[in-house]
């Protein structure tokens, strides 16, 4: 009877442990996919860039994908970077 218990309760604990291996790979694998995603969607948009045909435009275009990308992905944007000088200068 014993080793019914133990078999049964070291059968449990390695179920837990497996689950709990699971949950974090799945939630590993959509954080890469998520990732992946954005980053699909970022070279959309520099190719969108390309199609702009004032040279300007396109600048302004890009610089602000840029910013976002930065700060959507590292939690910087570029008027974060800036002195105050530089942002009334804009």
């Amino acid at each position: 009877m014993l080793f019914i218990l133990g078999g049964a309760l070291g059968a449990e604990i390695t179920n837990y442990i497996v689950a709990r291996k699971l949950e974090f790979l799945y939630q590993r694998v959509d954080r890469f996919h998520t990732e992946l995603l954005q980053t699909h969607k970022f070279d959309q948009l520099m190719a969108l860039c390309e199609e702009i045909e004032e040279e300007p435009e396109r600048g302004r275009f890009k610089a602000k994908v840029l910013d976002a990308a930065l700060g959507s992905w590292i939690g910087v944007n570029e008027t974060q970077l800036q002195t105050p000088l530089e942002r009334t200068n804009r």
